[in-house]
């Protein structure tokens, strides 16, 4: 069981967005590369396609809170000249996962062409207000300062939610900080665990072979845009949410069989003619660093 987490809580927040060129552009490969060699980068995906035919970089960032405001002033000269290219980008409010795996036979999918979507979309987008939101959902809070301690059993936790007092204990050792007693350990992880994560079962190697990243403009967390897409959602196999005040972001798992040209209309129906959309096909084992690597600067 790995765990979403509440950055804000132990003094981080959550930087994400696209930058996008009309064609294949060496500036945005330069871009590329820059978050690739920033520790704090914990997601840079290029696109393979888009629906809009154009190229684009995703990232995300784990950034300290104290530090954030000059982070936002490196990504902004990027959007100036001599670069060229758009940029878009906003700090996470909510953090959700959600896997389904009523389709799933224990060895294959069964045939998954969006038709279950299509004869819901319409129903979705007038009933937005009472659909259910992602059960596995985290609110990003303000940002607070942690004991060092607290920080490093938050970021053990991301990546188990089991995790001992023995581990993180070890983790402080490896980062040269002033170790505790297990004891206080142990209550550390508690209240975490009952304040700031949200445990998800992160199954891997189940057959989704396709990775598609969907990218809306004008979709607060909390409007009834970003909850018609989180209630349709539910209904794919595998979905990371990632919403701020502008933008949000559906970072879907699908199986071979699943087309996804009609995922993508569907999703862009529901949103509606007001909302900029794009679809990024991406690399299917792309990974996500945790904050632990980003304590480690790796």
């Amino acid at each position: 069981m790995a765990s979403t987490l509440d950055y804000g809580h132990v003094g981080f927040v959550l930087v994400f967005g696209w930058a996008f060129s009309a064609g294949t552009s060496a500036t945005l490969t330069k871009f590329e590369r820059w978050l690739s060699a920033v520790p704090a980068s914990t997601v840079v995906a290029r696109s393979v396609m888009t629906s809009v035919g154009d190229d684009r970089v995703y990232f995300e960032a784990v950034v300290p809170c104290s530090e954030h405001q000059t982070w936002l002033a490196r990504l902004e000269r990027f959007s100036q000249p001599p670069y060229g290219f758009g940029l878009r980008y906003d700090l996470a409010r909510l953090l959700g996962h959600h896997i389904n795996l009523s389709g799933f036979d224990g060895t294959r999918w069964a045939h998954y062409d969006g038709f279950r979507l299509e004869a819901v979309a319409d129903a979705a987008g007038r009933y937005a207000e009472v659909l259910p939101m992602l059960t596995n959902t985290v609110e990003q809070t303000r940002c607070r300062e942690p004991q060092p301690q607290e920080v490093v059993a938050a970021a053990a936790l991301e990546s188990d939610y089991h995790v001992s007092s023995k581990t993180v204990h070890g983790l402080l050792v490896h980062l040269g900080l002033p170790p505790v007693s297990k004891r206080t350990l142990r209550r550390a992880l508690a209240r975490l665990r009952s304040v700031a994560v949200q445990p998800f079962a992160d199954i891997r190697r189940i057959g989704l072979t396709q990775r598609l990243l969907l990218c809306f403009e004008g979709a607060p967390s909390d409007s009834p845009v970003s909850r018609t897409l989180q209630a349709q959602a539910m209904l794919l196999p595998r979905v990371r949410i990632v919403s701020g005040d502008g933008l949000t972001v559906l970072d879907l798992s699908l199986p071979s069989t699943a087309n996804w040209l009609t995922v993508s209309r569907l999703m862009r129906r529901l949103a509606g003619k007001g909302i900029p959309h794009c679809t990024m096909v991406v690399d299917p084992s792309l990974t996500r660093k945790g904050l632990v690597q980003v304590l480690w600067g790796v």
